[in-house]
């Protein structure tokens, strides 16, 4: 999803030449190439997690939200591959770009939701 503005595109909705032209934009970052230079990245940050997860349920079972924790690898795995940067996530330290992210990403959700339910809402990404 790329978002510009208040106007995200999903490049799933766009059509014709749009859509051409954001494959186009989008193909380097998941060519096998570049790929292959992130999985030890994404293996590193994955094994942090696993030896969080494995301390917190030491003493036994324990429920844990993996849904939450999820989402903190998410956040530091693009953060990581993408920016260069770690947001800390999985120490759940706070940090304001994370923070902001996160709401961005709330908001833009909330307005695709709101313009795929209603057919005849006006698009803003045509």
């Amino acid at each position: 999803m790329l978002c510009g503005g208040i106007d995200c595109i999903d490049l799933s909705t766009l059509l014709g030449e749009r859509h051409r032209r954001q494959r186009k934009i989008l193909n380097p970052a998941c060519s096998m190439n570049h790929m292959r230079g992130i999985v030890p990245l994404f293996q590193s940050v994955t094994m942090e997690l696993q030896q969080i997860l494995r301390g917190a349920t030491a003493a036994g079972p324990k429920e844990i939200d993996m849904v939450d924790w999820m989402g903190r690898l998410a956040l530091e795995l693009i953060a990581q591959a993408g920016l260069g940067y770690s947001f800390h996530a999985l120490q759940g330290k706070s940090n304001k770009s994370a923070d902001a992210l996160k709401s961005f990403t709330c908001v833009f959700c909330l307005l695709r939701c709101y313009y795929c339910s209603d057919p005849y809402a006006d698009r803003p990404w045509g």
